[in-house]
């Protein structure tokens, strides 16, 4: 995986996951739906980006999102949130 990202339509996305014969009903219903999901935003094309939960690029800003959730006294994160920030993020909290 790269850090790289872009923006998909809804049609690029159901290529991506290889789905051909989704209904009319079905597709309105994804056109209303995806916009309001809190992990996607929709650029000026309208087309979807992925907008991860924590801004983390590499090891340091991963150790510094953790560091500051810490002293803030916000609890844990969830690796599953972490994961979607950066790959293998496990790899990079090990003690």
């Amino acid at each position: 995986l790269s850090s790289q990202q872009w923006s998909l339509s809804l049609k690029e996305i159901l290529e991506e996951l290889q789905i051909y014969d989704l209904g009319k009903k079905s597709e309105a219903w994804l056109q209303e739906a995806l916009p309001a999901n809190p992990r996607l935003t929709v650029d000026e094309n309208g087309k979807y980006l992925f907008k991860p939960p924590y801004r983390i690029k590499g090891k340091n800003s991963l150790l510094a999102v953790l560091k500051k959730h810490h002293l803030e006294g916000k609890g844990g994160i969830l690796l599953s949130d972490l994961n979607e920030c950066i790959p293998a993020a496990e790899k990079h909290i090990e003690v």
